[in-house]
C-alpha cells in the first residue's frame, strides 16, 4: 500500500512539473552558501518549498541544506508519504531514480 502512495504521489507530481531531474548534487563542501547558490534555478526563490532526494551515497546533503528554510532532504531508501506531500517540488539525483525503483518496485 506504502509503495502504492509514493507511486502515485510521484506520478502526479511529474505530471504536474514539479519534479526536476538532476545529474548530481554533489558540493564541493557542505555549505549552505554553496546549495543555495545550486538551488537557486532549480526552485522557485520565492517560496522556496523542495525536498531533495540524494542517491545513498551523497551523504553531504542534510548538512548543507539543514540551515535552508523550506528545503529538506533524504536518501532515496527513505522516501515516504508524508516528505512528497509535504514538499511542493521534488528535486531527484538521476542515481536515486535507479534506486527508488530497484528499492520500491520489488
Amino acid at each position: 500500500m506504502n509503495r502504492l502512495a509514493i507511486f502515485s504521489i510521484l506520478s502526479k507530481k511529474l505530471e504536474n512539473r514539479e519534479i526536476k531531474i538532476v545529474d548530481s548534487i554533489k558540493p564541493e563542501s557542505p555549505k549552505t552558501k554553496i546549495m543555495i547558490s545550486l538551488l537557486k534555478n532549480l526552485v522557485d526563490s520565492k517560496k522556496p518549498k523542495a525536498l531533495l532526494i540524494a542517491s545513498s551515497g551523497n551523504k553531504k546533503i542534510n548538512q548543507a541544506v539543514s540551515n535552508i528554510k523550506g528545503i529538506s532532504a533524504i536518501a532515496s531508501k527513505s522516501l515516504n508519504v508524508y516528505d512528497l506531500l509535504k514538499n511542493k517540488n521534488v528535486i531527484l539525483e538521476k542515481d536515486a531514480v535507479e534506486e527508488i525503483k530497484n528499492h520500491y518496485a520489488q
